[in-house]
């Protein structure tokens, strides 16, 4: 599960095509009978997360002789052994091991299955999550959330902020369907998207930009350089100059505002996203420093596909769409936001 403190964006459009279209990438399913019921493979994870017979009965409110019979027939049905009893405690066989981790990717499916269901039944729709680790615009998110959704059933797009480690694990947890990130994770899928442009800035009366010289990248590291919490050290290491931001010469701050506040009082300088600067840049309350053809530096921004997204699903269209688009990112300019009737939602 992700981190409940994360900063949360939910996004909704509505899905241009019936949540039971084909789309045409996907294998028809095997109609034949399985052997083995969800309920025994539900019994045999609860004795590995229990760790006994006796415990997962209680939890699962079941006898223990119900548990017991469950995994013998399971045992039996497969041909394989699963689990070897040392006293009290049940132990997984090697066999049992692999099968483990695909029985629990059954039961996530299963449960994504219902999750859905609700879902629809209350008229939300699909969601697809995605933790972001870098500083990617939600609103090229929602262009390509619009690009493939519009109509009656709703989509919701949930997009969870997360440093570089919570990424990996939510990943390696399959509570997402996507990850971006600036740089691809080991054993997930990773396709490039449009990298993200930094510009090195101050405030207009900061001494950097009164100098009758170019500024040469060697000068700034003895200048006070402001840094956002958890990102100089992992996601682009690069923007901090070589030094930690817990050394002398940086202000590390928690949020894009508080760095640009710093800056504006002519207090240090900082590498930002240009996309998230812009207004700043036109209104002359920010500067970019003269550092010629260095003032300027571009960080890679990956898609990474969790194990969640299948092929063929909405969730695949919108990652198609997202990829498909080339062109850069566009500066971020502050919609309005319409006056909310009392009572009333805005759509």
């Amino acid at each position: 599960m992700i981190e409940s403190d994360l900063n949360a964006i939910s996004i909704d459009a509505r899905d241009k095509e019936s949540h039971t279209a084909d789309w045409g990438c996907r294998a028809a399913p095997h109609y034949r009978g399985t052997r083995i019921s969800l309920k025994q493979w539900r019994m045999f994870n609860a004795v590995i997360d229990f760790g006994s017979y006796a415990e997962a009965a209680e939890r699962m409110h079941v006898s223990q002789s119900s548990i017991s019979h469950a995994l013998a027939k399971l045992q039996e049905q497969l041909g394989l052994p699963l689990l070897i009893l040392r006293g009290r405690k049940a132990q997984l066989t090697e066999e049992g091991t692999l099968l483990l981790e695909r029985s629990r990717d059954l039961m996530h499916r299963a449960a994504d299955i219902e999750a859905l269901a609700d879902s629809l039944r209350h008229g939300c729709g699909q969601e697809i999550r995605i933790a972001l680790a870098a500083d990617y615009p939600v609103e090229s998110l929602r262009g390509a959330l619009e690009s493939v959704a519009t109509g009656r059933a709703r989509c919701r797009l949930s997009v969870r902020e997360a440093t570089p480690e919570q990424l990996r694990r939510v990943l390696d947890e399959d509570t997402v369907e996507f990850a971006i990130g600036t740089e691809p994770v080991p054993g997930f899928l990773s396709r490039e998207l449009p990298g993200i442009e930094y510009l090195a800035v101050a405030g207009p009366h900061h001494p950097m930009l009164r100098l009758d010289h170019p500024l040469e990248l060697d000068e700034l590291e003895e200048q006070c350089q402001v840094v956002l919490a958890g990102k100089a050290s992992t996601a682009w290491p690069e923007f901090s100059g070589g030094r930690p931001a817990q050394q002398p010469g940086c202000w590390q701050v928690d949020s894009l505002e508080q760095a640009i506040a710093a800056l504006r009082h002519g207090l240090a300088y900082a590498w930002l996203p240009r996309h998230r600067l812009q207004g700043c840049l036109d209104a002359q309350q920010l500067r970019q420093l003269p550092l010629g053809s260095a003032a300027s530096r571009t960080v890679p921004v990956y898609l990474i596909h969790g194990r969640r997204a299948a092929a063929g699903s909405f969730a695949m269209r919108f990652a198609d769409t997202l990829c498909a688009c080339r062109t850069p990112i566009r500066p971020y300019v502050p919609q309005r936001t319409p006056a909310r009737a009392a009572g009333g939602r805005i759509d």
